[in-house]
């Protein structure tokens, strides 16, 4: 289902398909956040290794903004 929108190289963190390759990096992260209205545990990848367990977690963690503080 993920295709290559995600990536999860062996021994590397789960990563979003980089903007290079990507036609429209935010709506990429739009539709990934979606997923996240469902329970899952395992996500698998066209390239990378499997997450079994913690899987959701760590799509949330990945799509968190991050939170700069402005000077």
């Amino acid at each position: 289902m993920l295709g290559d929108a995600l990536l999860h190289p062996k021994g590397q963190a789960l990563a979003l398909l980089p903007e290079q390759y990507c036609e429209d990096a935010k709506q990429l992260a739009r539709s990934l956040r979606q997923l996240l209205d469902v329970d899952f545990q395992t996500l698998t990848f066209a390239h990378g290794e499997p997450i079994v367990g913690q899987a959701r977690a760590q799509l949330a963690a990945l799509l968190k903004p991050s939170r700069k503080k402005k000077p």
